[in-house]
């Protein structure tokens, strides 16, 4: 095996590591306490955090002010911590972990700059928020899936019954769930990007990379 072979194959610098799918993520210190979760991100594009909207992310995933990250017991058990999960969530699967990201930014914050792929609508700022679920028993997926598309659409209308414009609220292409329709990461500019990619790649190389394909 050549220098270059043995570097990038996986478990070359940790032996516990193999080839995953792409939402597997193996947690713990080595071979005896290692699980391995699923993680899936919902992107929730809000205009402002309003005492409605914060109260919103904090009752669905009712994380504790200290968070404390996890650890993983040699029993293979999770220590929760200071971590609460929803109950539903948790009553599924015990080792579940419910999360979010806010990212606010200032008002004029796409008031820089030329237009671009994101946001598709640079009018106005757009915080792009995020609810994150991780669980390890992989019957789950598709249960874990539908219980945040439902937490999504509860805080987008929560949002919407404060007020808040959403129409040209794109969701941030990192944060999309896999089935995010691209009209709602890329706005009016997905057939420019689509005549784009018809031009530049139409063998569809890149497509081999994964990612959403236009």
């Amino acid at each position: 095996m050549s220098y270059s072979d043995s570097v990038f194959s996986a478990g070359s610098v940790i032996p516990s590591t193999s080839t995953r799918s792409v939402i597997r993520n193996p947690v713990g210190g080595n071979e005896t306490d290692t699980i391995t979760l699923s993680v899936f991100f919902e992107g929730i594009p809000v205009t402002q955090y309003s005492p409605a909207v914060f109260d919103a992310f904090v009752n669905h995933t009712r994380v504790s002010p200290v968070y404390r990250a996890f650890t993983v017991c040699r029993s293979g058990n999770m220590d929760g911590g200071s971590q609460f999960s929803g109950k539903q969530v948790s009553a599924l699967d015990s080792t579940a972990v419910v999360s979010s990201a806010l990212e606010p930014f200032d008002s004029g914050v796409f008031s820089h700059g030329s237009p671009s792929t994101y946001p598709p609508d640079r009018s106005r700022a757009v915080f792009p928020s995020v609810l994150n679920i991780a669980w390890s028993n992989a019957s789950l997926d598709k249960t874990m899936a539908d219980l945040l598309r439902d937490g999504a659409k509860t805080i987008r209308g929560v949002a919407i019954a404060d007020g808040q414009n959403l129409s040209h609220a794109a969701v941030y292409v990192n944060y999309a769930l896999f089935d995010t329709p691209l009209e709602d990461m890329y706005g009016g500019n997905l057939a420019r990007l689509r005549s784009i990619k018809a031009k530049i790649d139409p063998e569809r190389v890149m497509d081999l990379a994964g990612g959403f394909k236009f």
